[in-house]
């Protein structure tokens, strides 16, 4: 039973953690044994009950046992976030640096945004601008239908919040062109709140 549910769309359009579960949860308790699947589950699953993050920990390893040799972008991304989560930020860094190309290389969209903007989260985390910047940058220009506009409004509220006003409305400027009709809607609210 394949789950009825676009990732990238759930991330644009700003849903409900209740849809992307209630699409999820019946394919998975089917026996659904694709790995990206049980991936969506770590993103739409809130972990800040969870002290020890062990349930998260347990939900990227189940990944990782279902995962193929097909699925190297997707290890890669699980591998970064386990690092992270044992407070190895570099090591993490490295290893979405891996995820990103290789799901570039495997034409893989979705996953190469996704690599980018945990890249980006977490040197934004670490004050560094100019490099979260950088891999904002990278997640855009992947193209995907839903996550590069998404990728695109972080970037932007992202610089507003470093105090580089005049590159954020720039960047809402950009979202709002490209005619997302979330993404462009939230970006118009924010531009007109900066002026």
């Amino acid at each position: 039973l394949e789950p009825d549910f676009d990732y990238g769309r759930w991330v644009a359009h700003r849903e409900p953690r209740e849809s992307a579960l209630a699409a999820l949860t019946p394919a998975l308790e089917a026996g659904d044994r694709n790995p990206r699947t049980h991936y969506y589950l770590t993103e739409v699953t809130d972990y800040s009950q969870d002290p020890d993050a062990q349930r998260e920990r347990n939900h990227l390893h189940r990944v990782l046992a279902l995962a193929t040799e097909d699925d190297a972008p997707l290890v890669l991304l699980c591998r970064a976030r386990l690092r992270c989560m044992l407070g190895d930020r570099q090591g993490g860094h490295l290893l979405l640096e891996d995820a990103y190309q290789a799901a570039v290389a495997a034409g893989d969209s979705e996953l190469a945004v996704l690599a980018a903007v945990r890249q980006a989260a977490l040197l934004s985390r670490a004050g560094d601008v100019e490099a979260a910047h950088a891999a904002y940058q990278r997640a855009i220009r992947t193209g995907h239908p839903h996550h590069s506009f998404a990728a695109a409004f972080d970037l932007a509220r992202m610089l507003s919040e470093a105090g580089r006003e005049e590159e954020a409305r720039s960047a809402y400027r950009h979202v709002m062109a490209g005619g997302h009709p979330v993404q462009g809607g939230m970006a118009a609210v924010n531009l007109g709140m900066s002026l």
